[in-house]
């Protein structure tokens, strides 16, 4: 079983001190990205090249959504191999910037779609997606809390709300046989996940599994499918 966290691990100050306070730029698979203040610090955990490495992208021609893109790693990644068409989307506008500003670094603005919205609200009622992809903020927190921050929502979920709701409201945006995938913690809480899950009659898949640590805390990252039961 994972080690638990606990509060003296992650706090706010544990979190506030990986945001950067400029602007700056970062090696990850092989380019050289950009990262604005207050966006989730991609170089400094090992999720995102972790994710972004696995079988998340349609085939060639698809089409692929990510919440939650941060600086837009996967996403444009997803541009830059075989996917035709992107969507991009974050709740915090300080990423939906980045993104934007990485999509002209890379050459394909083109092809991706920047978004500011929480979760599918940024989705248009018509689109359909054959894959979409959230490396989530797995940290469950009480539902009161209150974040102090847009930097903090890519880490603590209150009531694990946002995680509900991808799971109930994702499968309404994917094409026939699309696929529905969540890079997750293996600190969170999986079995409130799973829960989610069978209540819309569907169930989780352990697609991948990461065998090393993260640069901050003991856990694997899991990469899940959701799929019907």
């Amino acid at each position: 079983m994972p080690e638990p966290i606990s509060t003296e691990a992650i706090t706010r100050k544990n979190i506030r001190r990986l945001a950067i306070d400029r602007e700056s730029v970062f090696s990850l698979l092989g380019k050289e990205w950009s990262i604005l203040p207050d966006v989730y610090p991609s170089g400094s955990f090992s999720s995102t090249e972790f994710f972004t490495r696995q079988d998340i992208y349609p085939p060639s021609g698809g089409t692929f959504l990510e919440i939650g893109c941060g600086t837009g790693v996967t996403a444009l990644t997803a541009a830059m191999s075989s996917c035709d068409a992107v969507v991009a989307s974050d709740i915090n506008p300080q990423a939906v910037r980045n993104t934007e500003i990485n999509t002209a670094r890379h050459g394909v603005a083109d092809k991706v779609s920047v978004r500011h919205g929480d979760l599918f609200g940024a989705v248009r009622a018509n689109e359909r997606f054959d894959c979409i992809f959230w490396n989530s903020n797995g940290i469950e927190m009480p539902s009161g809390y209150t974040h102090q921050s847009e930097f903090e929502k890519a880490f603590f979920d209150p009531g694990y709300e946002s995680h509900r709701r991808y799971v109930e409201e994702g499968p309404n945006y994917l094409t026939p046989g699309g696929r529905l995938l969540i890079g997750f913690s293996g600190h969170g809480n999986v079995s409130l996940l799973r829960n989610f899950a069978e209540r819309t009659g569907h169930t989780f898949v352990e697609r991948a599994r990461s065998r090393s640590a993260t640069r901050i805390i003991k856990h694997p990252h899991l990469l899940l499918e959701l799929v019907p039961t």
